[in-house]
């Protein structure tokens, strides 16, 4: 099914007039993700979502190096929101419902890229990156809500293909792994899968 999915862009991206795929200069961009929770934070939080722009220098043909500033969103599974109606009831002594758990996250990172030396219209690309995110955990109930948020030292990899659309625009799919290290080995894990638009400046 995943693989049908991406047939797709493909065929359609071979029909397109393209820019050299290899073009060298700064590419920037927004991006638009469905945030899968992974590890641990599969077990307490629902699908999720993240917007961002990302930006690249491309020093050589297949060598870039750039930032990506996003901000990472996901509401609480309905067992964790259950769960904590069930404590609250018994710790307060009177039922106590409408309990919701949410999560984000606010991406600063550094990273690399590497494009794979193609002068196709495809351009299929690796990434890891390296930075700071800050996490925020909030939880409202009876009508009030209480938050805490520490910045944790977290990496991501991902790999995508950006297919080119015009003389200096690509679009691009991509899925990337993150990974927010804490304290006890407990760490915020999500897979985001990324649809993006990609403005290229630069030398041919």
């Amino acid at each position: 099914m995943r693989l049908s999915l991406l047939a797709v862009p493909v065929a359609l991206a071979l029909l397109l007039p393209t820019p050299d795929a290899r073009a060298q200069g700064f590419q920037f961009g927004p991006e638009v993700a469905i945030s899968v929770p992974t590890g641990d934070a599969g077990d307490v939080a629902e699908l999720g979502f993240d917007v961002g722009l990302t930006g690249t220098y491309m020093v050589s043909p297949v060598v870039g190096i750039g930032g990506d500033f996003a901000y990472h969103s996901w509401a609480g599974s309905d067992d964790l929101n259950e769960a904590t109606d069930l404590l609250l009831s018994a710790l307060v002594g009177f039922p106590v419902t409408g309990s919701e758990w949410s999560w984000s996250a606010l991406q600063m990172t550094l990273h690399m890229k590497l494009v794979a030396p193609t002068n196709g219209p495809v351009a299929p690309w690796f990434k890891g990156g390296l930075g700071l995110y800050n996490v925020k955990a909030k939880l409202e109930v009876l009508g009030e809500s209480e938050a805490e948020s520490e910045s944790k030292l977290g990496f991501n990899v991902g790999a995508g293909i950006d297919f080119g659309t015009a003389s200096t625009t690509t679009f691009g799919i991509a899925a990337a792994y993150h990974h927010i290290p804490t304290e006890d080995d407990f760490g915020a894990n999500f897979t985001a899968f990324t649809v993006g638009v990609h403005v290229l400046f630069g030398t041919r």
